[in-house]
Parts: structure tokens; C-alpha cells; sequence
């Protein structure tokens, strides 16, 4: 059994998600019953948090444990939470999150935070809120912000963190380029925490607009998941499609190309990790 470790739903008739309105392709209403991978390419998924706005966070989690009874595939929810708010608030909203029964853990997206916000110790404040509680925390950062988080994370090396999309690599740039070096050392420095896993996922995404999924994107996407496997391990690495985000544009794969992609690259046993155990494992899934 596949897990999709990073599928997204919304209803835009319920919960606001205004940066979808700088995406046509995405502007409409993504449901279950769309979902690309229904016909059987995975048979467990775990929603991700899709941006609604911070007031909504609670809303759009008890949205998506509500989808539950017509969506047998759905095994987690990681909701939103903000990090930086006071103590007192973020326990009163995780204690909610933990009421409801596919909860397993946490996004704050950090992709558009200062340097000095990612390293402050507010962050690192709920963090340790997070930690306590024994929830994971996916960390969604943009290549040059992994050492910033690296510098984060490693005051809290006991806690279970899951890198989203790879730490989106510079795709548009050449495999020798100075931002291809950054990313690897970021990643390399995250890889050294032993609780920090890597979804193997949104790589499509990272494409330039316009950008076709042809030999460019494969070369340099094989290049992302070779580097990935290899710092991390695939016993701490799993397959995620991103949908719908990732499925869109020119350079869009549907869920089930995406898991022959990554399926293609590992060996079978790896394969038990990636395309489901270490999923199964961090997000407990079935239990």
C-alpha cells in the first residue's frame, strides 16, 4: 500500500485561501471525489494544511476530519498552527487540534519568514510546545532558508520534523550552479539531525512557469531524489504528489506519475520506506 504523504483539499465556498487567487489553475474547489489518485495509485494520504487564513486554522481541520466517512483513504491530518503566538493560545489551539482523531501533527509555513524570525526564539518557543506533546512538525522552507532552519532545529534535536517538498531545490538553476550548493549543504545539515525526515514531493512545482516536465525537470529532479536518498536514508525518507498543487502548469504530474517517478529510482526496498513505512511510522498511521 502506497501512502501519499502530502495530498491538499479545499473548499473555497467554506474556508479562504487567497493565495489561490494568483493561481487559475488552482482557483477552484479541489475535493475529495478529485482526488487523482482515487482509482488506487495510493491507498492512504495525509492532508496538509492548503493556507487558509490563520482564523480558519481550527475550521479547516474539523472541514477535513469531517470528509472522513466518504474518504476511506484519509489516515492524518497535519493542520495549522501559528507558532508565534503566545503560549497561551497555541496550547488552547493544540488542545483542540488533539480532539480531533485523524490529528497527527502540525504546519506553520515558514517559507515567507525574515531570518531572523525563523532563528527567533519565539519560533523555537512553540516548537517546543509542539515537542511536548509529542506531535511532528512539517517544516515547508524554500532552499535558501535551510540553514536558518537548520540553526533552529538543531536546539530541539528530539524532535520529529518532516522537510516538505525536499526544501524546494533551485530547479531553475544548473546542477553546478552556487544555489544548487547551498541547497545540498542546507540539506546535508538537516539530514544530520536524526529526527528530521524528507518528503520526496512538489518538485514539479518548483519549476519555472511555462517550464515543460521534459529531460531538464528529469535529470534534475532524479539529481534532488539521488541527493535526498542519500543524506537522509530511505528509512527516513517517503513519497508525497503535492495535489493538487504539484499536478497544475506545464511541468504538472498527476499523483500516479509522480509515484512511478520516485518508485523508479529506489530499490525495493527502499521502496517499502519511501512508499509507505517510514509515512506509516512518523505520521502513526492505523493507530
Amino acid at each position: 500500500m502506497t501512502v501519499d504523504a502530502h495530498v491538499h483539499v479545499w473548499d473555497r465556498s467554506l474556508l479562504r485561501l487567497d493565495w489561490l487567487d494568483e493561481v487559475p489553475e488552482l482557483a477552484a474547489s479541489f475535493l475529495p471525489d478529485t482526488y487523482d489518485a482515487q482509482s488506487g495509485a495510493v491507498g492512504a494520504a495525509v492532508f496538509v494544511q492548503a493556507g487558509a487564513k490563520p482564523e480558519d486554522a481550527f475550521a479547516e481541520a474539523t472541514w477535513v476530519q469531517s470528509l472522513a466517512p466518504r474518504w476511506p483513504a484519509l489516515a492524518g491530518i497535519v493542520a495549522d498552527a501559528d507558532l508565534l503566538s503566545s503560549p497561551r493560545e497555541l496550547d488552547a489551539h493544540l488542545d483542540r487540534l488533539e480532539g480531533l482523531p485523524l490529528y497527527r501533527g502540525v504546519r506553520h509555513l515558514l517559507q515567507d519568514l525574515d531570518f531572523p524570525t525563523l532563528r527567533s526564539a519565539a519560533l523555537v518557543s512553540g516548537l517546543r510546545s509542539l515537542a511536548r506533546r509529542d506531535a511532528s512538525f512539517d517544516a515547508c522552507v524554500r532552499w535558501w532558508q535551510l540553514e536558518g532552519l537548520a540553526s533552529t532545529l538543531e536546539q530541539l534535536p528530539e524532535f520529529t520534523v518532516l522537510l516538505d517538498h525536499v526544501g524546494k531545490p533551485p530547479l531553475s538553476e544548473g546542477l553546478d550552479s552556487e544555489a544548487w550548493a547551498a541547497w545540498e549543504c542546507g540539506l546535508r545539515r538537516l539530514g544530520a539531525l536524526p529526527r528530521v525526515h524528507v518528503k520526496l514531493s512538489g518538485l514539479s512545482a518548483e519549476m519555472p512557469q511555462g517550464s515543460k516536465a521534459g529531460p531538464c525537470f528529469t535529470a534534475r529532479a532524479a539529481r534532488v531524489l539521488e541527493t535526498a536518498l542519500e543524506i537522509f536514508g530511505a528509512d527516513r525518507a517517503m513519497v508525497g504528489s503535492d495535489w493538487p498543487v504539484s499536478s497544475v502548469g506545464s511541468a504538472g504530474l498527476s499523483t500516479g506519475q509522480w509515484v512511478d517517478f520516485v518508485r523508479a529510482r529506489v530499490s525495493s526496498d527502499e521502496w517499502m520506506h519511501v512508499g509507505s513505512g517510514t509515512a506509516a511510522r512518523v505520521y502513526r498511521l492505523g493507530g
